[in-house]
């Protein structure tokens, strides 16, 4: 009985640190920006890679788990491929502008979250950010390259079942990396990349747990009878928010590992 008050009150301590650094709140936040910021990161990935990328997605993402995610998906193609058949000055400066603005509040919430007592100056964010996008768009493109000539061989070679099992490995991979660089590159301060390693197995543990249980939820939940036709984008905005607080408990995480060495550190 010890043992599991023991178990209870340490989550209520861990709670309650999440709600002194307002989790939720920068979660909403940075759904905002990643909305703001999806569309004309779409474009730029069509002006550059062309229309073929988005075939290559949509075969590897022939999986039930992820269906849900097809009417997204045909939105953005949509809206890519009118926005790139008209391209002026102004439309590529302002969405450049953009694109970058989820990396940008991304790393300022990094700082709220680290408790950071000197911030990065907003221009040299900004063209950090910049140069970010751009390799994020070029690691998107490779991996969805590897990923599709894998989806291919498998296909030829194997049984579907293995194909999928396959995909669902690649993909799982994947979004630890991602939980990886994405905790990297918010801390505001100078660690080895393994430093992160704890609060990105965190934020990938609860990204898988809260995608299946999300597919469950939506099995049982029919959202078209309360929302009608926005119904896709409802959800779409409700997965979002909650893959964010996922990223942002493993961040909030990782800041309070690491919050006894930060004076000893190089602030960048």
């Amino acid at each position: 009985m010890k043992g599991v008050l023991n178990v209870i009150e340490f989550c209520k301590k861990k709670y309650r640190i999440l709600v002194e650094k307002k989790y939720s709140t920068i979660s909403g936040t940075l759904v905002y920006f990643f909305i703001m910021s999806v569309v004309p990161f779409s474009f730029w990935a069509s002006l550059l890679f062309g229309d073929r990328l988005w075939g290559r997605i949509r075969e590897i993402l022939e999986l039930r788990l992820l269906s849900s995610l097809f009417p997204v998906l045909d939105f953005l193609e949509e809206n890519a491929a009118l926005a790139t058949g008209k391209v002026g000055i102004v439309l590529l400066v302002t969405s450049l502008y953009s694109s970058t603005n989820l990396f940008y509040h991304m790393r300022r919430s990094g700082e709220l979250l680290y408790r950071c007592q000197t911030y990065q100056k907003g221009w040299k964010l900004r063209l950090s950010a910049l140069v970010l996008l751009f390799l994020v768009l070029l690691s998107a493109a490779l991996l969805i390259a590897v990923g599709w000539l894998g989806y291919r061989l498998l296909t030829a070679f194997f049984l579907p079942a293995w194909n999928y099992i396959a995909l669902y490995l690649f993909l799982s991979l994947s979004a630890f990396a991602l939980s990886l660089f994405m905790n990297g590159y918010v801390c505001p301060y100078r660690y080895p990349l393994r430093s992160f390693l704890p609060g990105s197995a965190i934020t990938w543990g609860l990204w898988g747990g809260a995608t299946i249980g999300f597919g469950v939820y939506l099995h049982f939940a029919d959202f078209t009878k309360l929302y009608g036709a926005v119904s896709t984008v409802v959800v779409f905005f409700l997965f979002l928010y909650l893959m964010m607080n996922c990223f942002v408990i493993g961040v909030i995480f990782n800041s309070e590992r690491l919050k006894n060495r930060q004076k000893e550190l190089k602030k960048f």
